[in-house]
């Protein structure tokens, strides 16, 4: 997961049986908003993924681009096709807005504590682990310099031998179909609400403004056919605010209680969802502290 990152490098991975995305870049929300941009996933196999195996998430980002990976479900669709690293067709697009409000419900949640999270205090002992290479006789050098002087050939690098084996004996299950609505992991009952409330809600203050619109300007007979062909347009070519505009100011013939409670009711119930989700996080900002 990259979340809010600038200028990674994610290559030669292997990432299996993710219960969300296999690998995801999003944006991250902690005391600013972080956007992820410039992000390089190559040559990655990822496979058995809840959602995707690859994806991109949030409203917008710039930069990031995918190639060579080996998998079979990608969130948005023709995502490494048309985001190639080093391709000439680098077409700027949003991301799966899905994962971004399951994302941002689980934060909500979070930020209130309301979360199962596991006891650093009831954890087992770890068992023997490796020790340093020639112990106290091992040269010992000043890290000043370390990452300069790795000299890192990522074209060389192979899989490790565990990597291999779990490949061997983790076979392909069929893939996701589901894709952008399968509930994001962990899932609660906050968190569902809030995912298809924030999902579903623009949606269908779109479908009701458009519809109601439409079906107004057929049974008006008081409009010129050229007056009425120019709203229908508008409306189509112009989604959210012109059907709200004719709503309001267009002459409708719906009472004006109804137009009032349809158009400033759908904007009301989305900003106390922002406002809701605004507030939770911004009292959650900070460490908190395991009991």
């Amino acid at each position: 997961m990259i979340a809010g990152g600038l200028s990674n490098v994610i290559r030669k991975n292997v990432v299996i049986e993710h219960q969300n995305n296999g690998i995801v870049i999003l944006p991250n929300l902690d005391e600013n908003f972080w956007l992820s941009h410039n992000n390089v996933v190559q040559d990655n196999i990822v496979y058995n993924s809840g959602r995707a195996d690859i994806t991109l998430v949030g409203p917008m980002s710039t930069g990031n681009c995918f190639s060579g990976n080996e998998y079979r479900t990608e969130l948005p669709a023709f995502l490494e096709k048309w985001n190639g690293c080093g391709s000439w067709i680098r077409l700027p697009m949003g991301g799966d807005l899905s994962m971004m409000l399951g994302a941002l419900g689980l934060m909500v949640q979070a930020s209130g504590g309301r979360f199962p999270s596991g006891n650093y205090k009831e954890q087992p002992i770890p068992g023997p682990q490796l020790n340093l290479p020639l112990g106290n006789a091992a040269s010992v050098k000043p890290a000043l310099t370390a990452f300069e002087d790795f000299n890192l050939d990522l074209n060389q690098v192979k899989l490790p031998k565990e990597a291999e084996e779990i490949l061997k004996t983790v076979p392909k299950k069929p893939a996701s179909t589901t894709g952008a609505i399968t509930l994001v992991k962990p899932i609660g009952l906050f968190p569902f609400f809030y995912h298809w409330l924030g999902f579903l809600l623009p949606f269908a203050i779109y479908i009701c403004w458009t519809s109601m619109s439409l079906l107004d300007l057929k049974d008006r007979t008081d409009l010129e056919w050229i007056r009425k062909i120019y709203w229908i347009v508008t409306i189509i070519l112009v989604p959210i605010l012109s059907p709200a505009i004719y709503l309001i100011i267009g002459g409708s013939k719906y009472p004006n209680w109804f137009r009032r409670t349809l158009v400033w009711g759908g904007l009301i119930a989305f900003f106390l969802l922002l406002a809701y989700t605004g507030i939770s996080l911004m009292n959650g900002v900070g460490t908190k502290t395991i009991s």
